[in-house]
Order: structure tokens, then sequence, then C-alpha cells
């Protein structure tokens, strides 16, 4: 979450008392309600330690060559995307902005929604529901990519880009010419036709002043 705030106080010890207070329990008989007095642990917290150790013992018992180590504490939070897959999500992001095509907050969540459903990942119900990852998830992506940028990017339409091309760009030019001709024409005294006829001079000289 954006804002999480642990509600609980469990696994506060470090992994090696935790180890001997579940060896107490199991080696030498005594109760979890004292040995978790003792170690300063939550009761339940010791207690489920117990039970996961059992567990493993039967399995150890039952596959003597493999390793069932006992885990203390949170597991980690599961990503929908690997390292690679994000890093490859950041770069085209990169990509987008830097040709003035980048994407909104939402736009970035859809995207990350339809690349966990082209790659196979297992994403959450919400995502199927919105068509779209969480805020969360973005929040989270921006902390792990912070040089991508928060704002929203500025309208940049398809239709907008494509037409900057080189025939439209001299249509330009001949039209800010034939205004600039007549701006001429109106401040100076000769004849249309003379300022015309004289504009490749005329713009010769305005050059320096407009740059």
């Amino acid at each position: 979450m954006r804002n999480y705030v642990r509600k609980t106080e469990r696994v506060k010890a470090p992994s090696d008392v935790i180890d001997r207070a579940v060896a107490m329990v199991l080696d030498d008989g005594e109760s979890c309600s004292s040995v978790a007095i003792l170690f300063d642990i939550p009761r339940r917290s010791l207690t489920r330690y117990v039970e996961k150790k059992k567990k493993s013992g039967l399995e150890e018992q039952n596959m003597p060559n493999s390793v069932s180590p006992t885990h203390h504490g949170y597991s980690s939070v599961r990503q929908v995307f690997n390292k690679e897959d994000e890093t490859v999500l950041a770069d085209y992001l990169h990509r987008s902005a830097d040709i003035y095509f980048g994407l909104s907050p939402i736009d970035v969540r859809k995207l990350a929604y339809l690349v966990a459903k082209k790659l196979n990942l297992k994403i959450p119900t919400s995502w199927t529901e919105k068509l779209a990852a969480g805020p969360d998830w973005f929040a989270s992506f921006l902390k792990r990519h912070p040089t991508l940028a928060r704002r929203k990017p500025e309208a940049t339409s398809l239709a907008r880009t494509s037409s900057f091309n080189i025939h439209n760009c001299n249509l330009f030019f001949d039209n800010y010419q034939r205004v600039l001709v007549i701006v001429l024409w109106r401040l100076c005294s000769r004849p249309y036709v003379e300022c015309k006829a004289n504009f490749p001079q005329l713009k010769g000289q305005l050059a320096p002043a407009v740059g």
C-alpha cells in the first residue's frame, strides 16, 4: 500500500533468539507461554514458529536429503513483474517521453496491465476488473524507478505529431512569407508590386533583426 502503517508487533526479536525459543519448547519441553515471556516474543507468534518447525522436521524425516529452513517474520511482497520486465517497461516510458509522447499515470497503469496479460503473469483481481494496474503498484513502480517523470505529460496526439513533416513545414513558411509581404507592403510607401519584387533583399535585411 502507498501509506502502509504496520499494525502488529510481531517478529521484533532476531532470528537466533526465535530459534533458541523454539528449541526450548521442542527440546526442553517448556511451554510456549513461559518461553514467550522469557524472550519477549508474542505467544501466538512463537506457537506459529513451533508448529512450522515441527512440520519442517517431519518433512526432513520423510526426505532426509532435503533442506527446509524455517522462515521468520513477514514474507517479501510478491511483485507482478520481475526486475528485467520492469526495466524494459521503464525504458519504453523513457523513450516515449524523449519523443514527446509521454504517457499519463492512468496510461502507464493500462500499459502495465496489457504487458502482464501478454506475458501471462499472475495479476491481482482488481487489475482484471479495471483493465489497469492499481495505484499502489504505480506508486511503488515510481519509487523503484525515480528517474521517470511524475507530472502529467502535455497532450501530443498522433495526428499532431504525424502532421509535423517537411511538406507541411514548407506550407507554413510559404504562408508566413505571404503574410510578411502584406505587412511590409502596409508599412512601406512603395507600391505592392515593388515591395514583392524586392522581398528577397528586404528579407535579408530583416534576418539580423529577427535573429
